[in-house]
């Protein structure tokens, strides 16, 4: 049995941005004006920890789901504002 499979998502999802995401913001200023096939390859990393977190397939497309994870962020942040 995976660990993936006895997490719930939201804690994957804390998982996937406190080790890659946050890494990959502190990282940002660097990758700033590297060549496109370097990102290109770079771009993988947070496409594999959303496919992660949403537990999709190798093969699924994985635009869907970082819209909706978006979406979600921008409603939890405007939600917490409002609360203020």
């Amino acid at each position: 049995m995976r660990i993936s499979e006895l997490c719930h998502s939201r804690f994957r999802a804390q998982l996937v941005t406190s080790l890659v995401i946050s890494r990959l913001d502190y990282c940002n200023s660097v990758l700033t004006g590297l060549p496109a096939s370097t990102l290109v390859s770079m771009q993988r990393v947070p496409n594999a920890a959303a496919g992660h977190v949403f537990k999709l397939d190798r093969r699924s497309h994985i635009t869907p789901a970082l819209q909706y994870a978006l979406a979600a962020r921008i409603s939890t942040a405007s939600s917490s504002r409002s609360r203020r």
